[in-house]
């Protein structure tokens, strides 16, 4: 046991990391966003705050003019219906994508980001996505929009949590042996 704990920390610190569908889905929701015209225009790369990556802690501390808008995704949850049919286990992972303006004008980053945000989901309902070929569908639930600096948001402007949740369907026996496989 101690040996397979040493691997999957020295696989994840390499870059290869330990199959999971999570990984999987937040990249795919990272990259799906810089796909958006309007998203990648205003969010420099090094904006979009990823927690699938290398980085121990790719927050920043201490944010600059240049550090804003910022996009954090980061896990909100996962839900199990292991009863949804005999040969397949759905599963829900929740995604809070986390907006950060540092702006109170809403038309110049809040609500075009936001818009953006609800494309990409759209854009992944309506093609197939062969990275993450588990994931049947893309929801969104209702954001929390704050203005100011809070203990969470910990940004000027105006803020926003959006939670994206990723419908996957795994196959049972499959997931027994602990294979990441579906779709």
């Amino acid at each position: 046991m101690a040996d397979t704990r040493r691997q999957i920390i020295a696989d994840a610190n390499a870059g290869v990391g330990f199959p999971n569908p999570f990984d999987r889905v937040a990249r795919a929701i990272a990259e799906r966003l810089m796909l958006q015209p309007a998203f990648a225009a205003l969010v420099k790369t090094g904006n979009l705050i990823r927690y699938d990556t290398l980085a121990r802690d790719p927050a920043k501390d201490q944010r600059q003019d240049g550090d804003l808008p910022e996009v954090a995704i980061e896990p909100a949850g996962v839900g199990l219906d292991s009863h949804a049919a005999s040969d397949i286990v759905r599963v829900v992972a929740a995604y809070a994508v986390v907006l950060r303006t540092g702006d109170d004008r809403l038309s110049v980053f809040h609500y075009p980001l936001l818009w953006a945000i609800l494309c990409a989901v759209v854009d992944w309902n309506r093609t197939d996505d062969q990275a993450v070929p588990f994931v049947t569908r893309l929801r969104t639930s209702e954001a929390g929009i704050a203005r100011g600096s809070g203990d969470y948001l910990d940004a000027e402007g105006w803020s926003t949590i959006l939670t994206i949740e990723a419908e996957c369907v795994f196959d049972r026996d499959a997931m027994r042996h602990g294979a990441v496989l579906g779709g």
